[in-house]
């Protein structure tokens, strides 16, 4: 399977990585590799890129391209024409992401947080994370700490570990944000 890899134009470090992050790769065959491949591009990604960014999320290579298509086609209608290819440009993760989860974050950012899409679309990871379980509660939590949420877009993408190193008070907050949710939730029901 290294030579069906090689012959798509990944280099043998290239391979390494893709394998030791996707072993099931070797079930695809090179035919099926391609096609995937040829569609991004047709999509308008360069090859050269592709043969970059496929390294760091090779299961992308696994998914159909009316799944491929569907993402692109979301990002476009939130961002505008062609940023759903300029994503995929930059980072072929956004294809894991859950569509209408996307959807759900960037309108909880444009219309709550006041983020502007162009703001957003210079990075899929800022709607990549989840509105209920970061951005909602992350949000709440800078509100009450009189933190900016505009200015400086770090809140969004920091790791747990690394949000509670800088708001040690964030971990009993969210305790007690889920015990809220939980309640109306059910007092819904």
């Amino acid at each position: 399977m290294s030579l069906s890899l090689d012959n798509l134009g990944f280099t043998d470090e290239k391979i390494a990585r893709i394998l030791k992050k996707f072993p099931q790769v070797l079930s695809y065959t090179t035919e099926n590799l391609n096609s995937k491949l040829d569609y991004m591009v047709q999509l308008g990604v360069p090859r050269e890129r592709l043969l970059e960014l496929v390294p760091n999320a090779p299961d992308s290579l696994a998914l159909a391209t009316t799944r491929i298509q569907e993402t692109v086609d979301a990002l476009d209608e939130m961002f505008g024409d062609g940023a759903g290819v300029q994503a995929l440009g930059r980072n072929l993760g956004v294809l894991h992401s859950n569509v209408e989860g996307l959807r759900r974050s960037f309108n909880y950012l444009v219309s709550v947080v006041g983020l502007t899409p162009e703001r957003l679309s210079t990075s899929s990871r800022y709607i990549g994370r989840s509105r209920d379980n970061i951005l909602r509660p992350r949000f709440e939590f800078l509100k009450t700490q009189c933190v900016e949420t505009v200015a400086t877009l770090t809140w969004i993408t920091r790791s747990h570990r690394e949000f509670v190193e800088k708001y040690p008070g964030y971990e009993a907050y969210v305790v007690e944000y889920k015990a809220r949710q939980k309640n109306t939730t059910t007092s819904a029901l």
